[in-house]
């Protein structure tokens, strides 16, 4: 209960020796968690005025049984409402950053933050929203927050990823410094909002993805994610929604772990060490974790179905991590708080790649500094108001470095290597409190504004070849919340009813104005059965490497790119590069979300969550050129038979000339096809499905039992223009599948956990051909041990082993087949090759 809530708990070992308390999972209210777990021993608590809870035997009164009225006396006797103190004086505890979440139809407390989803404290947000802890995380046997994510069904684990491949179909499904990045829908991911402690991350490569990877795990307390539109709360990128990885704060002691773990097929041998310290005060507390990874290769050669591809060739790559957090806070006086956030990480992939046979093959080095840095001040101006000023200062510097060499001699011949450096600085001021009475309780209003500046910086050290580019915001925002209906003047279907609003202004240096609003409603139509609902619309800004990306010319042979109609010797011509003129993509989001809390089956919770977004203006390179020319959905952005007064001037914009890949001097009369391939604003996408999760805690004869299950239906659609037809992007190759699913149970006893979770992912189909080939789904089962002999007492206490096996019947990813030989035949986004695992852990707290 003391670290639940950030309150010291004191008690006499002799009083409540041998009384045992009822396990409770969920979310409460303090006021009420601390009745359940007091409720089957006789024991009695007061609070002190700053805060402290006394537990002892009233039969002695050890606790001063009878609590005095001029004490601030937190009372336990309303359900549902947190902690009231009595004023005992005019001092105003600063507010702490990471608290409970509240529930449904409870009136907003100024002593809670809402950390995602919302600005104002002690608000629900009218958004789905789900958390996965620590605990939660550890139980089934996760180690890295990327592992954590790629389980989530509303996830698509294409994008920027260390499983994903060659091959995997658009250019942002890339694996250039073996991050791992959220992409919510399937979106891609730079439409999900990636944050720490409610603070952005600098982007990461040249696909403005946040690398989620680079956290340690032992420094976080939970993730809340939201998958739902929230550019009117954040502003750019969150059109799929906002993951927030929340740190854990008041940390006391020192912990040290270790895990070890490999594939029984071979290969992807693992080792992690981590190490986490924290000490608290009275006013403050920081914390320390660290943590390293180094995971050899899984090679081609060590699967049945990829022992044909020209060696050597990697599946998975080699990688080796450090990762670093720090976090302080301290109330510098009774109204002001300050806190600081620092991370740093250094990683450093190896893989290797055969793209035409033995005799050639390219090695790529790649090496990644991850830093940030997030201070912030907090102020109580008064009983009911605050305001903080928060800045970050962040940056992602992934170097590359590939190699070319003779298959025979192991010879260099050719290298190539540069910088993907990204920086952002933010700088943001905001304030929130009541400001008048309704029926349910205050409206509360949340207000500030800030500036950002994003630069990207690619830089070819061989080539001498540079993209720049700088973006700059300033922005302000506004949100209101007004509890309108709640237990004091409920009414027949109205247990609860609230609504919001919240609205966001941005000026950019380069895009001009963008506002986006977002409104909400949640409505409790009896204690068991809340509905909420909101509407918003979003947007995102292009990447800078879209709008800076130099003008490109290449020549390659028609063959290459879907032409079997043409002469021999015949060419293709097609351009590249970005658009400075780009426009913001734009989204209306739309959710609905059904929360089925029965009062007769104490620990279930339901709920359905149904989601539309209508996406436009994306920003798209029209072409996937391995078919440019045999699909007919491309012909609009193909000019057969171009002059050659054309193809000169395109080669005179390109500051590189043209990028012949014949083999043959250039002659245009040999081209019998441009293909224009820059970007620009043209893709709609439609984008709508529905997501399930089931929670049931009950106990049995021994502990306790979680059932849990979440699933995610996906249907989505994109034409590239307005004179294109629409196909199908949910469940085609290299794109989300339509159903993910997980499902599992969790059992619990005082030295013993025991879990297992059923993984779905859905077919794909391959629509690259004239004939749709459909796929076939996988699944897998993963199991967890845990056994903990110091929860039971004795000399180990605080020790914690544990193994776990992911992927127990050994499945193997469903087969596609591959363009060329050097390609992997799966799908790299959906399936992983890496087969069964097994890793052993063990952690020992002091």
């Amino acid at each position: 209960f003391g670290v639940a809530t950030g309150r010291q708990v004191l008690f006499s070992r002799t009083v409540v020796d041998g009384q045992t308390a009822p396990a409770i999972r969920g979310r409460y209210a303090p006021a009420v968690a601390l009745s359940i777990l007091l409720s089957s021993a006789d024991l009695d608590h007061r609070i002190t005025p700053d805060g402290v809870v006394l537990v002892g035997d009233p039969s002695t009164g050890s606790t001063g049984a009878r609590m005095q009225e001029a004490s601030a006396v937190l009372s336990v006797s309303a359900p549902g409402r947190s902690f009231q103190p009595e004023p005992a004086s005019q001092t105003v505890e600063p507010q702490r950053r990471t608290e409970r979440r509240p529930e449904e139809g409870e009136e907003p407390d100024p002593d809670v933050i809402t950390v995602t989803g919302s600005r104002v404290r002690g608000a629900p947000t009218p958004s789905p929203v789900f958390e996965v802890t620590q605990q939660e995380i550890r139980e089934a046997g996760l180690t890295d927050l990327g592992e954590v994510v790629r389980t989530l069904p509303v996830n698509f684990n294409g994008g920027q990823n260390p499983g994903v491949r060659q091959g995997a179909g658009d250019i942002a499904n890339q694996n250039i410094n073996g991050a791992s990045s959220v992409n919510l829908r399937g979106l891609g991911p730079d439409a999900t909002l990636t944050l720490l402690n409610g603070r952005r991350l600098s982007y990461g490569s040249f696909t403005q993805a946040v690398d989620i990877s680079a956290i340690p795990l032992g420094a976080v307390e939970r993730l809340e994610v939201v998958p739902d539109g929230a550019s009117a709360i954040y502003g750019s990128d969150a059109v799929a929604g906002v993951i927030n990885v929340i740190l854990r704060e008041d940390y006391d002691g020192f912990a040290l772990s270790a895990t070890l773990g490999g594939a029984t097929e071979g290969g992807g041998f693992n080792q992690e060490y981590e190490a986490l310290g924290g000490a608290t005060w009275n006013g403050g507390g920081f914390l320390v974790s660290y943590q390293y990874r180094d995971q050899e290769p899984i090679t081609a050669d060590q699967r049945d179905y990829t022992r044909t591809m020209p060696p050597p060739a990697d599946l998975a790559g080699a990688s080796t991590q450090h990762s670093a957090l720090f976090s302080i806070h301290h109330d510098l006086t009774a109204r002001i708080e300050a806190s600081l956030d620092a991370l740093y990480a250094q990683r450093e992939v190896f893989t290797r790649f055969s793209p035409f046979s033995p005799a050639r093959r390219l090695e790529s080095n790649p090496k990644t500094d991850v830093y940030a840095i997030a201070p912030e001040i907090s102020i109580a101006l008064n009983a009911d108001w605050s305001a903080s000023l928060s800045g970050v200062y962040a940056a992602d510097e992934s170097e590359y470095l590939s190699f070319q060499r003779d298959g025979a001699t192991d010879e260099i011949q050719s290298t190539s290597n540069g910088c993907y450096c990204n920086d952002l600085r933010v700088v943001e001021l905001n304030a929130e409190g009541p400001l008048f009475a309704l029926g349910g309780g205050a409206m509360r209003l949340a207000f500030g504004g800030g500036y950002r500046e994003n630069e990207l910086d690619i830089e070819s050290f061989t080539s001498g070849s540079r993209t720049q580019g700088t973006r700059t915001s300033e922005y302000a925002f506004a949100e209101i919340f007004a509890p309108l209906v709640a237990e004091a003047n409920r009414r027949p279907f109205i247990e609860h009813f609230s609504l919001s609003a919240a609205v966001r202004y941005e000026s950019y240096n380069d895009l001009g104005d963008v506002s986006t609003p977002k409104v909400g409603a949640i409505w409790g139509l009896s204690p068991d059965l809340t509905v909420k609902a909101s509407w918003g619309e979003s947007f995102k800004a292009p990447t800078l490497l879209q709008q800076n990306q130099e003008f490109l010319t290449y020549l390659g042979p028609v063959e290459n790119y879907g032409g079997e109609r043409f002469p021999p010797g015949s060419t293709f011509f097609f351009t590249w590069g970005g658009d400075p003129d780009l426009e913001p993509e734009r989204a209306d989001t739309l959710s609905v979300t059904f929360e089925l809390h029965p009062r007769a089956l104490d620990g279930l919770r339901l709920e359905l969550s149904y989601f539309d977004i209508s996406y436009e203006d994306r920003v798209l390179q029209p072409l996937e050129l391995g078919r440019a020319l045999s699909d007919p959905a491309f012909d609009e952005f193909i000019t057969y038979d171009p002059s050659s007064e054309l193809l000169a001037d395109l080669i005179a914009r390109a500051p590189r000339g043209l990028i012949n890949f014949t083999g043959q001097p250039y002659d245009p009369a040999d081209v019998v096809a441009l293909g224009e391939n820059t970007y620009f604003n043209a893709a709609e996408q439609n984008i709508q499905g529905v997501d399930v999760r089931v929670h049931y805690s009950l106990p049995v004869a021994r502990g306790e039992i979680d059932l849990s299950a979440q699933g995610s239906w996906l249907d989505s659609e994109q034409r590239n223009s307005a004179a294109s037809p629409y196909f199908d992007l949910a469940g085609t190759l290299f794109r989300p599948a339509a159903f993910r699913g997980r499902a599992g149970a969790t059992w619990r006893d005082a030295a013993l956990t025991l879990s297992g979770f059923v993984n779905y992912v859905g077919a794909v189909d391959d629509t690259r051909g004239p004939t749709v080939i459909e796929g076939d789904p996988m699944v897998t089962l993963d199991t967890t041990l845990i056994y903990e002999p110091g929860a039971v007492g004795g000399p180990l206490e605080g020790t914690r082993f544990s193994v776990s096996v992911f992927n127990l019947l050994n499945e193997e990813p469903p087969l596609n087949e591959a363009v060329a030989p050097s390609i992997v035949p799966y799908d790299s986004t959906n399936y992983s090759p890496v087969g069964r695992f097994i890793q052993v852990s063990l952690a020992k707290q002091f």
